[in-house]
């Protein structure tokens, strides 16, 4: 299971929502580049970038800052936010981005979605933020009436990368994993499922660990970093450790 620490960009700053509430921001003196370097150092070797603005309002406020980490660190960048035509995915991987994380379009615009998919095999990821069954859409401001199972079946047979899974009522409060759903996700997804929200501490990474299941590719960690909750280096460490064994 990999470790995926998490850079939210909210015009240009870096940012953790509580549960995808925009109404609710914390700002972290962080700088982008520092922050890859330092994820570098701890032994990660790829960022989940998310561009809120993107998510919100589907342009690529961003793309500038993203552009700029990519030229100046060594790490790999997945983006995610905004990405809803096959212009903007091309953008994003002409700039050098390894993959990207659709959403919205996933369910509002399925016949693009697996053009991009098509177009970029093993380079796209399904973002699935749900509350309760449903999906949500458009930076979490909107509820579909698609539930997670319907999603990924419309989905079978396309060259996904992975599903990102994220219980919006854990994302940001340091609450810890949501376990039960992701188990459910785990058994419906014919594709490997990235974990994301929630992570507080390195026993949170225990637990996804003791869940044995190897379509558990992987954890996105956001806000448990930049409060210091979790020690990176150690969560790498971990996570390691787990695989040799294994």
């Amino acid at each position: 299971m990999k470790i995926y620490p998490s850079i939210d960009l909210l015009q240009g700053k870096v940012v953790r929502l509580y549960q995808g509430d925009y109404g609710q921001v914390t700002e972290y003196k962080a700088d982008p580049i520092e922050m890859t370097r330092k994820f570098e150092d701890a032994g990660v070797d790829l960022v989940h970038v998310v561009d809120l603005d993107g998510a919100k309002d589907g342009a690529p406020v961003n793309l500038p800052i993203i552009e700029h980490l990519i030229r100046n660190s060594k790490i790999k960048i997945e983006v995610g936010g905004g990405i809803r035509d096959i212009n903007r995915a091309k953008k994003y991987f002409n700039i050098g981005v390894e993959r990207i994380v659709i959403g919205t379009i996933a369910v509002k615009d399925i016949n693009t979605a697996r053009e991009i998919i098509e177009a970029f095999p093993q380079r796209v990821m399904l973002g699935m933020d749900v509350a309760g069954e449903r999906v949500a859409l458009r930076g979490w401001r909107e509820l579909s009436d698609f539930t997670m199972d319907e999603v990924i079946n419309i989905y079978r047979g396309y060259p996904v990368r992975d599903v990102i899974f994220t219980d919006i009522s854990r994302d940001g409060t340091l609450e810890g994993v949501s376990i039960e759903p992701l188990k459910k996700i785990l058994e419906l997804s014919p594709f490997p499922v990235v974990a994301s929200g929630g992570v507080s501490t390195v026993d949170d990474i225990k637990k996804l660990l003791a869940l044995n299941n190897p379509k558990l590719e992987g954890v996105i960690i956001g806000r448990a970093i930049y409060d210091g909750s979790i020690d990176l280096k150690e969560a790498v460490k971990v996570a390691e450790e787990a695989k040799n064994v294994s």
